[in-house]
């Protein structure tokens, strides 16, 4: 299924291809659900996550590397522009990291998939680290039990705005 919307009034350079990542200058409403099979398949996750989970990153998140490891360590479930994804990684409890430019395992904050959800609904799919999900390059990355940082309305309408 794909579904994509924009800001009523507004005009886009462009559409985002169905099951195709939504860029920066699209709208800002797109919900594009793959098939399952598509989905959680290796290939899927060596092109469309934050990066390969290693067994590393794996102590990191769940506290001992994973054996056997899973076939799909990771699936992108939320690509909300070209370079700003949420990927639910596999384990004991699945984690959601959180990624933008740049960022990596190595540097990504994580949450429970309940947290994610509820920031992402509450944000209306705007930017999710301004609202307390971070990147950890100035620090260690870590477990975000919630987060901390509503926007006032006013900052959910300057972020649609520069992207309209």
């Amino acid at each position: 299924m794909f579904l994509e919307w924009g800001l009523r009034g507004r005009a886009y350079g462009s559409r985002t291809a169905p099951f195709a990542y939504p860029g920066d200058h699209q709208p800002p409403g797109c919900i594009n659900l793959l098939p399952v099979r598509m989905a959680m398949s290796p290939k899927w996750e060596a092109e469309s996550h934050v990066n390969r989970v290693q067994p590393a990153h794996q102590a990191l998140l769940f506290g001992a590397p994973l054996e056997p490891q899973p076939l799909v360590r990771a699936v992108c479930v939320d690509r909300y522009s070209r370079d700003h994804h949420g990927d639910l990684i596999f384990g004991p409890e699945p984690v959601m990291v959180v990624s933008t430019e740049g960022a990596d395992m190595d540097s990504s904050d994580w949450v429970t998939f309940s947290t994610y959800l509820d920031l992402t609904l509450a944000i209306f799919g705007t930017d999710r680290y301004y609202c307390g999900l971070g990147i950890g390059w100035t620090r260690a990355p870590q477990f975000v039990p919630a987060w901390t940082s509503p926007p006032d309305l006013a900052a959910l309408l300057t972020w649609l705005d520069a992207y309209a």
